[in-house]
């Protein structure tokens, strides 16, 4: 069951609530021609598991480029034991990859694993209107705990519309499937032992073309995360 958040506090305020404070991301984006990708229902796919350890990603399996943001001096990421891993600093930082579709998203997701550690750890989900990266129709953020999704205003303003805690915490270092479906006005959420429908009109307010995957870390002792499967169509 979803709680709709009572105010529409700012982003920063919002992650900082969930141990989350990480600067806002300015993602930017580069194109060329996505091919078919082996998941039914998807444009794009990339399967970390095999790609060479060590490769910083600049090309997703499609075909299609990634671009890189990172902040709070945080690495690019790299694959590192089988999973594309953020490396971060242990404080506040963050690092994020992100594809330019040039239609819009209608469904993302991604299979990952958390390392052990703290709710100051977080991986999101997030579709953008493209570059440079405005707003936001989906803003889902998880920890090994609980989930919230809000949407994305003026780079800033993350306006919160439900979150909750997953019936059972995620343990560390098993992999978990996180994926949204975009209809609309309604977002639904295929998350770690359960499933969710978030009705806004705010969500069919913008077309986002831009499917992003993000590592954030607020503090000292943050989980990591590791990014096994990302897609979105």
């Amino acid at each position: 069951m979803t709680r709709p958040a009572a105010r529409t506090p700012s982003r920063r305020r919002v992650l900082a609530g969930l141990g989350l404070g990480v600067p806002a991301l300015l993602l930017a984006a580069a194109c060329s021609d996505a091919t078919a990708a082996p998941v039914p229902g998807v444009r794009l796919h990339t399967d970390w598991t095999r790609r060479p350890a060590g490769t910083v990603p600049v090309l997703g399996d499609d075909g299609l480029a990634f671009r890189l943001a990172q902040e709070g001096g945080a690495p690019p990421p790299a694959v590192v034991g089988n999973a594309l891993r953020a490396a971060m600093p242990d404080r506040t930082s963050s690092s994020s990859l992100t594809q330019e579709m040039r239609s819009p998203v209608r469904r993302l997701g991604a299979t990952v694993a958390f390392g052990p550690g703290t709710e100051a750890g977080a991986f999101v989900l997030a579709a953008w209107t493209g570059v440079p990266a405005v707003h936001a129709s989906c803003h889902l953020v998880l920890t090994p705990r609980q989930w919230l999704y809000g949407v994305i205003e003026n780079q800033e303003a993350l306006r919160v519309i439900a979150q909750d805690t997953f019936p059972t915490p995620v343990l560390p270092d098993t992999p978990v499937t996180v994926d949204v479906t975009l209809a609309g006005r309604v977002a639904t959420l295929r998350l770690p032992g359960a499933s969710a429908t978030v009705d806004d009109p705010r969500i069919a307010s913008t077309v986002a073309t831009a499917p992003s995957w993000g590592f954030y870390r607020s503090g000292p002792g943050g989980a990591d995360v590791a990014l096994l499967q990302s897609w979105a169509g």
